[in-house]
């Protein structure tokens, strides 16, 4: 226990900065997912729901078409119909259950 090693101890000569020194704020809502109008959680909120235990039936309005189909899933980009048909979310712009 006599020799032990001696501790290397740097200066402290600087700024140390191990304190938050900005803030940033989402106060304008750009923290949600957001699409050409279209919110994200409407999707959610129909997968979340009791009633979809594996498909739920959906009326999806996009861009170019009015399509009624089973939703299984949704990926951040796509939404996941029962017949593996991927549906842009960007596209979207309502969902409705039927």
């Amino acid at each position: 226990m006599d020799k032990l090693p001696k501790v290397y101890q740097n200066p402290i000569d600087h700024s140390i900065n191990n304190d938050q020194k900005t803030f940033v704020s989402f106060l304008n809502g750009d923290r949600n997912s957001k699409s050409n109008n279209f919110e994200v959680s409407k999707i959610d909120k129909i997968l979340n729901d009791a009633h979809h235990i594996i498909k739920s039936n959906v009326r999806i309005i996009t861009d170019t078409e009015d399509v009624k189909c089973m939703i299984i899933s949704r990926t951040n980009t796509h939404v996941i119909t029962i017949d593996n048909k991927k549906i842009p979310i960007s596209s979207i712009r309502d969902i409705k259950i039927i």
